[in-house]
């Protein structure tokens, strides 16, 4: 059974660092429609130098918030295939998705909304020990944290989408309430990345915990 406390701890810092990055992306919103606002109501001292300096504030914000935001999913999906195989391992229980939808899952339109949950769900209850000889994962209660976690998350996501569309007409108004949206987004997201560290961190745990193995796991699409 291969060992995934590294790209889990590796998963888990950088998703921690996307949430710093997240933050320093919500001040340049604020910061470029102080800016803005300045400018256009000829507040003493705003030049035109100082909205390109908030254009390439928010630039590099966003790149570099990007950058890390990849980097950080990458190896939380390189972690969560290999917590599969071991959950498969330990426990004869039946997953709701194939494998193929542990990375699948996250990228497919639709099924992204739920899909990516029972895949996380079912591993948390294999990799539990208390769950090792249940066959029928589905049926087993869940954390209440992981329901939190992907509530939150598609909140976030769906804020962080509307924030996006408010942003595109450069106004006071639009740029003050798309501050406001990223606000909210980076709250949600957040607390979404503090729970989904601490399920990194259990079924860690849990996993790494001696036991003997379980043959006659199996997927089920």
């Amino acid at each position: 059974m291969a060992d995934a406390r590294g790209l889990g701890i590796a998963a888990s810092a950088l998703i921690g660092l996307s949430v710093v990055l997240d933050g320093l992306s919500v001040w340049s919103d604020w910061h470029t429609h102080q800016v803005v606002d300045g400018y256009l109501n000829d507040i003493a001292g705003v030049t035109r130098a100082d909205l390109l300096t908030a254009d390439r504030i928010t630039l590099v914000t966003s790149l570099v918030s990007l950058a890390i935001m990849i980097a950080a999913a990458v190896v939380f999906i390189i972690w969560l295939w290999r917590v599969r195989h071991n959950a498969e391992a330990l426990s004869i229980g039946h997953h709701q998705r194939s494998r193929g939808w542990v990375v699948g899952s996250w990228f497919c339109p639709v099924v992204n909304f739920w899909f990516p949950f029972q895949v996380v769900s079912d591993i948390w209850k294999a990799s539990n020990p208390a769950n090792r000889s249940e066959p029928n994962l589905a049926a087993l209660d869940r954390s209440p944290r992981l329901d939190w976690w992907w509530k939150l998350y598609l909140a976030g996501n769906l804020v962080n989408w509307f924030a996006s569309r408010l942003g595109r007409e450069p106004t006071i108004e639009s740029l003050r309430n798309a501050a406001i949206a990223d606000t909210v987004s980076f709250a949600l997201t957040t607390g979404a990345a503090v729970l989904v560290i601490q399920l990194i961190r259990e079924i860690n745990d849990w996993q790494a915990q001696p036991r003997p193995a379980v043959s006659g796991g199996f997927a089920i699409a």
